[in-house]
């Protein structure tokens, strides 16, 4: 088995498209400053005037920083990344240094206990996988959150969001992601309902987003409340999903999807992960023209994961 190195792996995904971050730096600046607009309310100059905000205004929110993990405390590296890195592998785990006598008495004790039925627990069909996370043409998805506490992106590798794919069955079936240096109270990567949209519901013809955001675990199925990184920097409660990743595996190459799940059931078609420039966030979208119309200009990306270890 051949071990590569992140940055090895990251120059084959990238084969091909040398310097496609030369001039890409979208993280170097604050993050923007929501435009003039609130959600469904009238201007204060003409009641009768409706306008659309990507985010709440900073008229009518006060946002609050969030706190984040860091990898390195939150996860230790396996012995296959510690040899990767030229740092010696793990020690065993110390084994019980009970007495024979007294492990053969527990044992003979447990022989006679009457047995209780045990659940049998499912067993994971596939490894986790640990990562980052690349938003192809233009950058890495970053492990740092806009004020709003939506992800943001970054050029630089290293400042990368580092996941963990929590695939157990096959690539079409719905997972949740895990997030080791973002958030640290919401603790996966999923969607949270966008606070322009008129509902929970993606749909060709109709401009409604859900942000790229850090949440609480949720069965798969359509938006519902729980604890969301939007909402907790904001105060203005909005619905998420989790489970909502697939896959499309090729050599080298693993493609995350995302599969909103509407009201009605069904998911949504034709999700597009798009990087909304001049709100410093990434969205989820049905019809991005009808999202340009009214958010501004938003440039879609494809995500890939590129593992720390191949």
């Amino acid at each position: 088995t051949r071990l590569l190195s992140f940055s090895t792996a990251l120059s084959l995904v990238l084969l091909g498209a040398p310097g496609v971050f030369a001039s890409t730096c979208v993280n170097c600046r604050p993050p923007i400053s929501p435009t003039r607009g609130a959600r469904a309310v009238e201007s204060s100059s003409s009641p009768s005037t409706r306008v659309l905000s990507f985010n709440p205004t900073e008229e009518a929110i006060r946002t609050r920083p969030l706190a984040h993990n860091d990898v390195s405390a939150h996860e230790p590296l396996t012995n296959a990344e510690r040899i990767a890195r030229r740092l010696p592998p793990q020690r065993p785990a110390a084994l019980g240094r009970r007495p024979l006598r007294e492990r053969t008495r527990a044992a003979r004790d447990d022989d006679h206990r009457a047995p209780h039925p045990r659940p049998s627990a499912t067993p994971c069909k596939s490894s986790p996988k640990r990562g980052r996370l690349l938003a192809f043409p233009l950058g890495f998805v970053s492990h740092a959150t806009n004020e709003f506490g939506e992800y943001v992106m970054t050029s630089n590798p290293e400042e990368a969001l580092v996941v963990v794919l929590k695939q157990c069955e096959s690539n079409s079936a719905p997972f949740e992601i895990q997030t080791l240096n973002g958030l640290r109270d919401f603790s996966l990567l999923g969607g949270t309902v966008g606070f322009g949209s008129t509902d929970d519901d993606l749909s060709n013809g109709s401009f409604n987003y859900a942000y790229l955001d850090g949440v609480s675990s949720v069965p798969h199925g359509p938006a519902r409340d729980a604890p969301n990184g939007f909402t907790a920097a904001t105060g203005v409660e909005e619905a998420i999903e989790s489970a909502l990743w697939t896959v499309t595996e090729e050599p080298l190459l693993t493609t995350l999807h995302a599969q909103w799940i509407n009201a009605d059931g069904r998911p949504a078609p034709d999700v597009s992960l798009v990087w909304v420039t001049d709100e410093n966030a990434f969205a989820f979208t049905s019809d991005v023209d009808a999202f340009e119309k009214a958010f501004g200009r938003a440039q879609v990306v494809s995500l890939l994961f590129i593992p720390d270890i191949l």
